[in-house]
């Protein structure tokens, strides 16, 4: 016993690696696996799992081979064991098909897809015409072309139909508006994909402890992900793929939910029925029963004992398969004990299962299925529903329901679920009913099978919940109701703000560049602070709505940190020299590439450089200190000044919005007093916390850390050309006469020449059905229609001209709507040089 629990214990830290083939990307297809993996699930069963991503390879040779451990495929699985090859199914994840046909709306029937065209891949040509045929459909008449892995040709009414996963290409059809139709071969008895997860048989002889133990963290992984869906989407979008935004992963998300049924079925459970039936689809012959055994991956180890002790496990396991016959042998040596053991304990369950029954906080009501009569129903149900206990309950519209309506709805609901479910197992609703006394209750009722012709219905009150759900529910509503009104005024504000400011800053720094007065040099580089000022004060507001909102994300990129941090000496270099202060910055030890928010953690250096410029007096120092700790893995940065201090009764509220030290600050240094609450919250969304030394007239020091893991040092820094002429014809679509004339200048600056200029969206269909162009600059706020629109109606004209938003609206998930709506990218005013020299780069040719 000793040697064992050491055993046990040594095991605890060996981990076997175990590798896993993918049949496709990264995706929420996958999040059990994931999700076991980041979890630390399979390490908890010793496993050190190593997830393999799809390449186009054999999945299934991969597995038989030993490449792999383990994969995950579809139902050609049964074929590979029809043609006598050595896999091993583990679990069966999904049980309704994930291939579906995707068709036009029209298609209603099977039928209905004679003389049409589907596009489908080649390696799913065959079962599909398989299963057409079998449920009688003239496949001759229908026209198979290859799949181009785009739902563009559907759109464009190319193809009637195209063979899909029901979580990925109806998502996309649903984003762009596209009415369609599903065929899922699961509604005609046919599963065309189950996610199988497979091993080759050698290898779950040889290691069945093992396997066991991977499924079993798996099936964990798959429950902890049904369970926190958000959660493994943003997981499974920041560490592995952003092919799909979390939006379309939560879709995929909830979807799956549906084909791995498991409200009905547990996650990976094997139905020797639906496999055997499955093996019949595929030979038309009857299947021996030894093929199926010998296909599905059987296994018990009630103990969790390691493989070490395999002989006694298969001994468990053989006695298992085998239990008549123990039984057998067991009954005759002891019939008569275990008969009054039987006895005694089915007496004393069957008093303790009455007792429950009666004494439950609970209703319970037991009906007959096929007469929908109540026959018995414990004191609580007396009690909830105020009957007298003389009198019978009757489930009926009289006695139990508001009304008759009411009473048909619930039966409608009843017999739907059954119907789609084929059981009545899992039935849950919240329902209102009456009592005796005409009380209104609300009830949780759920079903529970009792026997073959008997039903027990659970009956929860839950009146106390629903009323104060509903008093919750209309506060949500109000303050749903104040939150968009601040959106709209915030989206707004920044619109009307920003576009005359496109044109103030566009024209000035056109001006600037030909200006040779000095004077009016100094006058311009004036009107461009000012502005820019003007422009930092709507960001800060913008910003601070965001973090306030729980909007604003944080991104986990690579960055070289000294190539991102020196470019802050440019930023405040001249403003420091306006003061006469002297501004040091000190980066040491940055030997890394570093993961984090360079982006963010700038701003946040930047709005503690400008406080500490802005609150010092001439000749003094400003001092800001970068430095990396590679052994803590953290980024330690202070900002020192020896400006005026803070008063000790201040230091609570400097980092409130709108706060500042004294009330003159404002007045005489400006500012809106949110720089350091954004600052604040911007650290604390980075895994850190700010801090402050100060001591009144002699300066203060503001100082955090953040985690930041290191990689290899690498350069990034790229040369930026803005000098760049391109050709090409351009429609710039805008309300604005001042903007419309800034985009003119600037284009033609640029080299280009032929431009044109609509006033609204109405004029730029007209523009676009008379004329080609080569790149259309879109507006989103103007009168008579307004930019979104107008880029819906023309994709609708199938016309592929590459469209970028040019607006002043900037809040947060604008960029998203942009781009659902059909545009190809994104620039915000007012408008930055390089980033527009970026966005033609891409879409215009360069001279």
């Amino acid at each position: 016993m000793r040697l064992l629990l050491i055993f046990s214990f040594i095991s605890l830290f060996a981990l076997d690696k175990i590798s896993l083939q993918l049949d496709w990307k990264y995706q929420f297809e996958f999040a059990g696996y994931i999700v076991a993996k980041e979890k630390g699930f399979y390490k908890e069963y010793g496993l050190d799992v190593e997830l393999v991503e799809y390449h186009n390879n054999n999945i299934i040779d991969d597995v038989i081979s030993s490449k792999y451990d383990f994969g995950i495929y579809d139902n050609t699985l049964i074929e590979a064991k029809l043609q006598n090859k050595p896999v091993k199914l583990v679990a069966s994840i999904f049980k309704r098909s994930a291939l579906v046909l995707v068709v036009s709306k029209n298609i209603k029937t099977l039928k209905q897809l004679e003389n049409k065209t589907l596009m489908v891949a080649n390696k799913d040509v065959e079962i599909f015409k398989r299963f057409l045929e079998e449920k009688g459909v003239d496949i001759s008449t229908i026209k198979f072309i290859p799949h181009t892995y785009s739902v563009l040709p559907f759109i464009q009414k190319k193809v009637d139909g195209f063979s899909a996963y029901l979580t990925n290409e109806p998502y996309l059809l649903d984003v762009r508006g596209v009415k369609y139709n599903i065929i899922n071969p699961s509604d005609y008895g046919a599963l065309m994909y189950q996610g199988e997860l497979f091993t080759n048989s050698k290898f779950a002889h040889t290691h069945p402890v093992l396997v066991d133990n991977f499924k079993k963290a798996t099936i964990k992984g798959w429950e902890y992900a049904l369970e926190h869906k958000l959660e493994v989407a943003k997981l499974i979008y920041n560490n592995y793929s952003k092919r799909k935004s979390i939006k379309a992963l939560l879709d995929e998300a909830n979807k799956l939910e549906y084909i791995i049924q498991r409200h009905i079925y547990p996650i990976g459970y094997i139905d020797k029925n639906l496999i055997r039936a499955q093996f019949a689809y595929y030979r038309k012959t009857n299947i021996p029963i030894d093929i199926i055994n010998d296909y599905i991956f059987e296994f018990q180890n009630p103990l969790n004992l390691s493989e070490n002790y395999l002989w006694l496990i298969k001994f468990y396991n053989f006695h298992t398969q085998h239990h008549l016959f123990f039984k057998m042998i067991f009954l005759f040596l002891f019939v008569l004990i275990p008969f009054i053991i039987y006895y005694y304990k089915t007496t004393k369950e069957k008093e303790k299962i009455e007792t429950l029954f009666n004494k439950a906080p609970v209703a319970y009501v037991l009906m007959d299925i096929d007469k929908r009569i109540v026959l018995r129903a414990n004191n609580y149900a007396y009690k909830l529903f105020e009957y007298p206990k003389e009198k019978p309950l009757m489930f009926s519209t009289k006695n139990f329901h508001i009304s008759e309506e009411s009473f048909n709805y619930f039966r409608e609901l009843f017999d739907d679920y059954v119907n789609t479910y084929s059981t009545i197992e899992g039935f849950n609703i919240n329902y209102r009913f009456k009592t005796y006394n005409n009380k209104i209750l609300w009830l949780n009722v759920k079903s529970i099978k009792f026997s073959q012709k008997e039903i027990l219905w659970v009956l929860n009150d839950i009146s106390d919940i629903m009323h104060t759900k509903e008093k919750l529910s209309h506060q949500i509503i109000q303050t749903q109701k104040a939150m968009r009104v601040k959106e709209e005024f915030l989206a707004n504000m920044s619109h009307e703000i920003r576009t005359p400011l496109n044109a103030i800053l566009g024209f000035v720094d056109i001006i600037y560049q030909k200006e040779k007065d000095p004077e009016n040099i100094k006058y311009l580089s004036t009107i461009k602070k000012a502005g820019e000022q003007l422009l930092t004060i709507i960001n800060d507001i913008l910003d601070f709505s965001k973090i306030e909102s729980n909007k604003l994300k944080i991104e986990h990129v690579e960055f070289n940190p000294t190539e991102e941090f020196e470019t802050i000496v440019t930023l405040f270099e001249s403003k420091a020299k306006e003061k006469n202060i002297n501004l040091h910055i000190n980066l040491s030890n940055l030997k890394y590439n570093l993961i984090s928010d360079p982006t963010r953690i700038k701003q946040i250096i930047s709005n503690l450089i400008s406080n500490a410029i802005k609150f010092t007096p001439p000749n003094k120092n400003v001092i800001c200190n970068i430095t990396y700790n590679s052994t803590s893995e953290k980024l330690y940065i202070e900002v020192i000044d020896e400006g005026i201090g803070i008063p000790k009764n201040k230091i609570d509220t400097i980092f409130d919005p709108f706060a500042q030290a004294d009330t003159s600050t404002t007045r005489k240094y400006g500012g809106t007093g949110l720089g350091l609450a954004i600052s604040k919250k911007l650290v604390e969304l980075l895994g850190g916390k700010i801090k402050v030394d100060t001591k009144e007239g002699r300066g203060s020091r503001f100082y955090f850390s953040i985690p930041a893991k290191k990689r290899k040092l690498t350069p990034t820094k790229k040369e930026v050309i803005i000098d760049k002429k391109f050709n090409g014809k351009v429609l710039v679509v805008e309300d604005n006469k001042a903007n419309q004339l800034f985009a003119k200048v600037i284009l033609n600056s640029f080299g280009i020449k032929d431009v044109d200029i609509a006033n609204d969206g109405i004029e730029a269909l007209e523009k676009v059905k008379s004329a080609s162009y080569d790149l259309i600059l879109m507006d989103e706020n103007m009168p008579n229609m307004n930019g979104i629109v107008a880029t819906r109606k023309i994709r609708q004209m199938h016309i592929d001209t590459p469209i970028v938003a040019v607006t002043a609206n900037a809040l947060t998930g604008d960029r998203e709507r942009f781009l659902s709506a059909g545009m190809d990218d994104y620039i915000s005013k007012p408008i930055d040089k390089q980033k527009l020299i970026d966005i033609l780069s891409r879409y215009l040719e360069e001279v």
